[in-house]
């Protein structure tokens, strides 16, 4: 492979500084002997070598920084101008020739050709113990075609210097002119149910529990809190469902074939009733949870998905999509910090975030 692009088979936990948290996890994840849909890291080589060639981190570090976070269409401006100038700025073809050739590699390997993926940030500071960057990077779904994945891959890379992302990372003590980008490139999963679990409770900081939250459809909706998820939570050892509750789930997000896009669409009534999770699937769910955070030996924050590969016909499996180190239950123990009563244990997260400088959500994290 090129020093461009590396498959995620290959990426490990000493592999940050080459592909980011998130790639660095995705391979560990495999280690972990989890399934996760397949795809490759374009590397922080690439990105170094564009910054280099492209000379406009100074240009977009003022952009950002210029924007008034109290007035949303200051930071709509300033994002816009920041992403027009990392669209406009030249990439080497030698980037370019790398990504399209790995991504035809992944169209062989399932038989699809122009597999649809996900696009998706991964920054060497992010999921670091003292900072979770949940919700402040980018990623970009159902991206059909090599031009159209280099494109959005660029989009990932000008993210660092937008104003929210200045901005907290400033709050976080994390320096944003050292952090590089790789960028994740990953098949996506047509999924019946999405969400996140947790290995410890959020909000007592219990870690004889398991959290779940669910919906039907792609995990946005949970994780940005717009829609009443279901939620579970789960002994680790017996596997019994302790408390549950069905959220009214009337949205759900789904890719719309029409428009050739995500967006958030009305469930029906009947499906809006029933749980988007049985106990097997909860329990199936809850083993793989244990297993990440065996492998990573402290308690992990995960997302997952229940669905089919969008670019084959496979049966439904269990895939995970991401697992960083759990910060929020950790912090408020040690701090001393009030739970936030009431809610599920998202919410508890998203303020936990927030009380960090977080955006308490993100574009879409799946």
């Amino acid at each position: 492979m090129s020093t461009y692009v590396t498959w995620f088979e290959d990426c490990e936990a000493r592999s940050v500084p080459l592909v980011g948290g998130k790639c660095s996890s995705l391979g560990e994840l495999l280690r972990a002997e989890v399934e996760v849909p397949g795809g490759f890291a374009v590397t922080t080589e690439a990105h170094r070598r564009f910054m280099a060639d492209s000379k406009i981190a100074h240009t977009a570090a003022k952009i950002g920084h210029s924007a008034n976070l109290e007035d949303a269409g200051s930071v709509s401006r300033a994002t816009a101008e920041v992403r027009e100038l990392f669209q406009q700025a030249r990439l080497d073809p030698a980037i370019e020739d790398a990504v399209a050739s790995a991504y035809e590699t992944l169209a062989e390997r399932c038989g699809h050709p122009e597999p649809p993926v996900a696009v998706r940030s991964s920054a060497t500071g992010e999921d670091h113990h003292s900072a979770s960057f949940a919700g402040q990077l980018e990623t970009y779904l159902w991206i059909e075609g090599a031009e159209a994945v280099i494109a959005h891959m660029l989009r990932c890379w000008s993210a660092l210097f937008e104003p929210h992302m200045i901005a907290y990372c400033e709050q976080v003590g994390v320096s944003y002119e050292d952090m590089v980008m790789s960028v994740g490139v990953q098949h996506i999963i047509d999924a019946r149910a999405s969400g996140v679990l947790f290995t410890v409770n959020p909000i007592n900081g219990d870690r004889s529990k398991v959290v779940l939250e669910s919906c039907w459809g792609l995990g946005e909706g949970v994780v940005t809190g717009e829609i009443d998820a279901d939620r579970f939570t789960v002994d680790k050892v017996t596997f019994d469902v302790i408390e549950r509750h069905c959220g009214a789930k009337r949205e759900a997000y789904r890719f719309v074939p029409e428009r050739r896009r995500v967006e958030r669409v009305p469930v029906p009534d009947e499906q809006a009733r029933r749980s988007s999770l049985d106990d097997d699937d909860v329990a199936h769910l809850v083993r793989l949870g244990k297993r990440i955070e065996r492998h990573y030996g402290r308690a992990m924050d995960v997302e997952w998905a229940v669905g089919t590969l969008a670019c084959t016909s496979t049966d439904e499996r269990y895939f995970i999509l991401q697992a960083r180190p759990e910060t929020v239950a950790s912090r408020q123990a040690a701090s001393g910090v009030a739970k936030v009563r009431g809610g599920g244990a998202l919410d508890h997260v998203v303020a936990g975030m927030v009380a960090r400088g977080g955006r308490g959500g993100g574009r879409v994290s799946l």
